[in-house]
């Protein structure tokens, strides 16, 4: 055979030995003294085969006659990677293990990602411990994997004894970020915050300036707002994916309407339909 044909080793459904080539799936059928194996399609109508010698394709005989009968091989990988990658790291939320797909460029390809993770929730419900009902929720035992969040901190802040039992799970970090938002909320670091909302209002050669000046006289109020500044600069101000020029509004200013009147219209007749 003049062209190598590209063929990947797999298994049936019974887990017999199988390989791939396209869409279509071959199970051993003979093994020759010579060292060839002999394989046959998995459809019984089929009389494709395909001998391999020395994990090369010699020879491919038959014609399919028959629809596919599997998605591409790389396809499948993915649906394998993510089954393994959903019972394996329980923390990840499988959305984001989609995405993590999606970001390799390959979740875009497969159409049945919806109901992978049906499959994925069915295989986590497996390992995990089932929901505690109200009859045992005093005596419910939270198993140490959940007492810790992803950098191995804790997790479970609060876990009453009283017979109404209250559990609370926050991070440290969560916490702090709930303090800042009552410390925003003070007249002083709200101006502050309000004039970063406003950059878009400010022209554009003047942006960079102004926000160095408010994100320093912010950080001086409160250090704690550092990693807020240092999102808005990373994001907005330094990035090539949100330029300045993206976001800002200046140029616009008397040119576009300033009302907002067929927004609001729209969501009182969403809220009329919502209370019926």
């Amino acid at each position: 055979m003049d062209k190598e044909i590209e063929f990947h080793w797999t298994k049936t459904q019974r887990g017999a030995p199988a390989i791939q080539i396209d869409t279509n799936l071959y199970r051993i059928q003979k093994r020759n003294n010579n060292g060839s194996i002999r394989f046959t399609c998995t459809d019984e109508r089929c009389n494709a085969s395909v001998t391999l010698l020395d994990d090369k394709i010699k020879f491919i005989r038959g014609t399919h006659r028959h629809e596919e009968r599997l998605p591409p091989f790389h396809i499948l990988q993915v649906v394998h990677e993510f089954r393994q990658k959903a019972v394996s790291d329980i923390r990840t939320p499988l959305p984001r293990i989609c995405e993590q797909r999606r970001q390799y460029g390959t979740a875009a390809e497969i159409p049945m990602f919806q109901q992978l993770r049906s499959t994925g929730y069915r295989k986590r419900l497996e390992i995990l411990p089932p929901s505690p009902k109200k009859t045992n929720i005093r005596t419910f035992i939270i198993p140490e994997v959940f007492r810790l969040n992803l950098s191995n901190e804790p997790f479970l802040i609060h876990d009453s004894a009283n017979p109404d039992r209250i559990i609370v799970f926050a991070s440290k970090k969560s916490l702090n970020y709930l303090d800042l938002a009552l410390e925003a909320r003070k007249t002083d670091i709200k101006n502050y915050i309000a004039d970063i909302i406003a950059l878009p209002m400010v022209p554009v050669y003047l942006v960079r300036q102004r926000f160095d000046s408010i994100g320093r006289e912010l950080r001086m109020k409160n250090i704690s707002f550092n990693s807020f500044t240092s999102y808005v600069r990373r994001t907005y101000i330094n990035s090539k994916k949100f330029p300045i020029d993206s976001w800002n509004h200046f140029n616009f200013l008397g040119t576009r309407p300033r009302i907002n009147n067929h927004v609001e219209g729209s969501h009182r007749k969403l809220k009329k339909y919502l209370k019926k």
